[in-house]
């Protein structure tokens, strides 16, 4: 797990095949636990590293997301889409959905309802993935 006294993170990487997982927990803000986040994620997704096709960035337990955490997901959609690979959302909480959906950032990154959703090959996002 990595942490900052406002945003950690548990990386998990056997939730399901070729997929990551970050599972978020506190306030994604301007925080350095925020920016370590960010430096991560896109290391995971740059061209670079061929070890994941996708990442599913779990936010269940996210306290608040502010316009530095909104600048984080896009940057890593463009990232992932830049790199042939797919980043996508899981279990935003309304706030942030809110928010999402209001920069524009909510309609191009796929978003699923739970994690579970969000690794099952299966299943449609309810909002997103443009």
């Amino acid at each position: 797990m990595s942490s900052d006294k406002n945003l950690h993170w548990d990386r998990v990487t056997d939730a399901a095949p070729d997929t990551l997982v970050y599972r978020l927990h506190g306030v994604m803000g301007e925080t350095d636990g925020a920016f370590k986040l960010h430096d991560a994620l896109r290391e995971d997704l740059g061209a670079e590293s061929d070890e994941f096709k996708k990442v599913v960035m779990d936010m269940s337990n996210v306290e608040f997301l502010s316009s530095t955490g909104i600048g984080i997901v896009a940057s890593c959609h463009t990232t992932a889409k830049n790199a042939g690979r797919v980043f996508v959302l899981a279990a935003v909480p309304r706030q942030a959905a809110r928010v999402l959906d209001i920069t524009g950032v909510g309609a191009i990154v796929a978003r699923y309802k739970d994690e579970a959703e969000a690794l099952d090959p299966n299943a449609k996002p309810e909002k997103g993935g443009m």
